[in-house]
């Protein structure tokens, strides 16, 4: 098993009931059942991975610079994302990670910033709010890249 499916699954144990985006430079990847889960919301390709010994790994991936329309889809759809950051410089060969935010239907919080958490402004229907939740993400993650 490669030193990366290793920290992946150590986070995913974490996030067991949540669909963890996983940056790898580019990409936000999902893994296993999540990428089967991904690939159906979002409509997107559902390929595989070598993560080392056993078969390819099922995978499903989005840029980073358009992650926020896939979590609309994700979130509207009732699911909850842990999206993974890379947090430093390589260490040993491996690129630290961590979450640095937990989406769900009802808000999100920025663990790497502390506890706070957040809500979209109030809204008149379904549509509005995850329209207001995608511009609150939009908002804090570009503050929390500067």
């Amino acid at each position: 098993m490669t030193p990366v499916r290793q920290q992946y699954l150590r986070i995913k144990n974490q996030f067991p009931n949540t669909i963890v985006m996983f940056r790898l430079g580019d990409f936000y990847e999902t893994f296993d059942d999540d990428a089967k889960t991904v690939a159906s919301v979002c409509n997107i390709v559902l390929t595989g991975r070598d993560m080392g010994t056993g078969p390819r790994v099922p995978l499903a991936g989005v840029p980073y610079h358009a992650v926020e329309s896939y979590l609309a889809k994700l979130i509207q759809a009732g699911h909850k994302v842990a999206i993974v950051e890379q947090t430093g410089d390589v260490v040993n060969g491996l690129m630290p990670r961590q979450v640095a935010q937990n989406v769900t239907p009802k808000g999100f919080d920025l663990p790497m910033q502390g506890k706070a958490s957040f809500s979209p402004s109030r809204a008149t229907t379904p549509s509005e709010w995850y329209l207001r939740l995608v511009r609150d993400l939009v908002m804090t993650r570009s503050r929390f890249q500067e």
